[in-house]
């Protein structure tokens, strides 16, 4: 490997529920459905979930952090049956960017 090269790799699903539900703590009235947190279809480095609310709070903790390169989200609506009306909720997508995979140095080993 050439001196110099990161080596990179995508954020796993248990790191991104771990990051997002550490951003988000305290926002309870948002109503996060931490179930439906996967990764995103045909996308690259991409998760999803859905919440009831949406706030500039939400979206600003998301898009604070160096691990995160974008936030963007679209109305959807429940399944049949969970609401009544108008009754819409939000998909967020956040787009990762890559984790940097830091090396271990070896240690010299003792020649006699």
């Amino acid at each position: 490997m050439a001196t110099g090269t990161i080596r990179t790799r995508p954020i796993t699903s248990s790191e991104s529920f771990k990051f997002l539900q550490d951003a988000l703590a305290e926002l309870d009235y948002l109503k996060v459905n931490w179930d439906n947190h996967k990764k995103a279809p045909r996308t690259k480095d991409t998760y999803q979930l859905t919440m009831d609310k949406l706030s500039d709070e939400a979206i600003a903790r998301l898009v604070e952090s160096e691990k995160v390169s974008d936030v963007y989200y679209c109305a959807s609506m429940p399944p049949s049956g969970m609401g009544y009306g108008v009754d819409l909720r939000y998909r967020v997508y956040i787009r990762y960017n890559k984790i940097e995979i830091k090396s271990r140095k070896k240690k010299a080993s003792k020649s006699k």
